[in-house]
């Protein structure tokens, strides 16, 4: 396969698997009793009861189709984006590290701040964030003029839109919009140090 081939197949090769996970996970989630009961993420099974697993699981639990169509429809928009430029493995590494980084933050702010020890968390936005805030990076460095504002404006518009909406885990989107901006950055400074050496 030739390289610019490889560059247009990588994309749908990691939304494809994302979307996979996804629809599997919310297969489980209608078919299976109880499944947030035993997969969400809330401050007293995560911290109380040490059932650290959840903190992943969660990531791939949806309430219903609507709330997993909202997800897989970013993933696919930000997904396609982010890996015109940065390798799959970086996607990967964002995607899960952010959901996991958006899920404890989640987790944290209920149980501490506003003492919601109970209310479990699920889906995948926190992660879907942590994609958009290491695109805010990326386009910053690699794009010029006004290209270099569009994921900013786009992730302004995402937070705003959904202050309005009911039911919806703002600590989780925060914190992984802020640990993609983080994990983008580090990992453009290491690349950028190793070229530096090469």
């Amino acid at each position: 396969m030739n390289s610019e081939k490889k560059r247009l197949y990588e994309p749908a090769r990691v939304i494809a698997v994302c979307i996979l996970i996804g629809l599997l996970a919310a297969i489980y989630f209608v078919v299976g009793d109880g499944a947030a009961v035993r997969f969400g993420d809330n401050y007293e099974t995560v911290w109380v009861q040490h059932d650290f697993y959840r903190l992943f699981t969660a990531i791939f639990m949806h309430a219903d189709f609507h709330h997993l169509w909202n997800n897989c429809l970013s993933l696919l928009i930000l997904g396609l984006a982010f890996t015109r430029k940065s390798k799959p493995i970086t996607f990967y590494f964002i995607f899960l590290a952010g959901g996991l980084i958006g899920n404890i933050g989640s987790v944290f702010y209920h149980g501490i701040m506003i003492h919601d020890t109970t209310t479990y968390s699920l889906g995948a936005s926190g992660a879907v964030y942590a994609i958009l805030g290491a695109l805010v990076i990326e386009s910053f460095v690699m794009e010029h003029g006004s290209d270099r504002y569009g994921a900013l404006i786009y992730a302004f518009l995402a937070l705003a839109i959904s202050l309005e909406q009911p039911h919806i885990d703002h600590a989780a989107h925060l914190c992984g919009l802020v640990a993609g901006l983080a994990l983008e950055g580090v990992l453009l400074y290491i690349q950028t140090q190793r070229n530096l050496y090469d």
